[in-house]
């Protein structure tokens, strides 16, 4: 067990954890005037500047949120929200300023769903409790995000840091303080506008993907049934997405079950205003919304997932069907050319017997029919010549190269049969 883990401040370590580049951030201040200040900032002097301006104020801000903007993307991915567009040195203010706990490293590198609450009574001031949350969205998906804010219910003052926002993701949170400004004083708001801001980028993923999931759709209902890779591969891609879709939301519904044991501890705090009761019922209200919504995302990926998986099935079976057509089709024309087959081999059957009376015969006849036999001999003639030699030494010759022909034609074939094998296994190891 890492008992370090419960010190909340930052140690020399964990800042190296994060990386640093200069680009814009923006720092929102609310007074207690409900006056909402917003700076943008890029560079070492301008934090330098802002924080001197900070220091020379007389009343100082109840609300700071920082938002630190993406990264460009790395090797083709995106930027880890670890990327901070600033200075370390410059960091290490902001932390101290934000009331930073250290346990956001560790929430931003679980790169998973994840929301904590912390409850700690700091040691020079054992008066003010202070809260502390950290939780990001899941990197599995694009436009991942995390979340640290701290808040002091004595002099109801909160501190936010969202990081690895893109543009639109920073006009979102921007528009969600100018429209509620009351809401700011709910220790659970900068939660809040994280859960609404995961719930439009969910949304978002399964309606791109059901809007891919009809173009298929309807590509199967008006198209003949066959099957064609690309759209398989397409249908694949959905089915897949669709569940991974699935364990996300999942994941991210039972972070948001422990926020809503959050809010709940909230209400039963003695500190708690019934103005912040009120703001925190709309929190509440957010948050179950959200989690209707999701329900009804998981219900949308799961009914994509079974039917484009019956749909492929249906598609398969489709080509299994052909595939049997053509198999019966083979099999009558190999029965086919089987019976045909068989007629000629009876038929050359009957050739070879009738060959096997004849040649006998005539093999037989033509030897008699030679003058080497004298069948009539005068006296002191001999019955058979003396050239017969010359019979049997052609005979055998022409026999040697009968023989030595059939070889020959036969390995020829024999070498081309194995050739033809050995072209058919390099074209079947082509086929993915």
């Amino acid at each position: 067990m890492d008992l370090s883990g419960h010190a909340r401040e930052m140690s020399a370590h964990d800042f190296t954890t994060f990386k640093y580049a200069e680009r814009e951030a923006v720092m929102i201040r609310r007074y207690k005037s409900k006056e909402i200040k917003i700076d943008r900032l890029n560079g070492k002097d301008q934090w330098d500047d802002w924080f001197a301006s900070e220091d020379s104020e007389n009343e100082g801000a109840t609300s700071y949120v920082l938002i630190c903007s993406r990264a460009p993307e790395v090797f083709g991915a995106p930027a880890p929200v670890s990327y901070l567009p600033f200075t370390a040195g410059t960091w290490q203010k902001l932390a101290k300023l934000l009331h930073l706990h250290r346990n956001i490293t560790r929430t931003i590198a679980r790169r998973v769903a994840y929301f904590s609450s912390i409850r700690r009574l700091p040691q020079d001031d054992e008066s003010k409790l202070e809260i502390t949350y950290t939780a990001r969205t899941s990197a599995a998906l694009p436009d991942d995000i995390a979340l640290s804010s701290a808040y002091i219910p004595a002099n109801n003052t909160s501190f936010a840091v969202f990081y690895g926002c893109n543009e639109r993701q920073t006009r979102d949170i921007i528009t969600s303080l100018r429209s509620a400004p009351n809401v700011v004083d709910h220790p659970l708001l900068y939660t809040g506008i994280l859960t609404e801001l995961e719930r439009k980028r969910l949304v978002n993923l399964a309606e791109d993907l059901v809007d891919k999931f009809t173009v298929n759709s309807d590509t199967l209902e008006n198209q003949s049934w066959s099957l064609n890779t690309l759209k398989m591969q397409e249908s694949l891609a959905i089915c897949v997405r669709s569940r991974s879709l699935m364990d996300q939301i999942r994941s991210i519904k039972r972070q948001l079950a422990r926020v809503l044991d959050e809010l709940k501890l909230i209400e039963q705090e003695e500190w708690i205003s019934a103005q912040a009761l009120e703001m925190g019922m709309l929190v509440k209200q957010k948050v179950v919304d959200a989690l209707d919504e999701l329900d009804d995302k998981i219900d949308e990926c799961n009914m994509m997932a079974e039917n484009l998986s019956l749909a492929m099935q249906t598609v398969w079976s489709q080509k299994a069907r052909e595939d049997s057509v053509v198999n019966t089709q083979l099999a009558r024309a190999n029965t086919t050319i089987a019976m045909e087959s068989r007629i000629e081999n009876s038929q050359m059957r009957s050739i070879a017997v009738l060959g096997m009376i004849y040649l006998p015969l005539s093999c037989v006849g033509s030897i008699f029919s030679t003058t080497i036999f004298n069948w009539r001999p005068s006296e002191g003639e001999p019955v058979i010549s003396n050239y017969i030699w010359i019979l049997l030494v052609i005979s055998a010759g022409l026999t040697g190269l009968t023989l030595l022909a059939w070889h020959l034609t036969s390995k020829r074939e024999k070498l081309k049969q194995d050739k033809r094998g050995k072209s058919f296994e390099i074209e079947l190891e082509k086929i993915p």
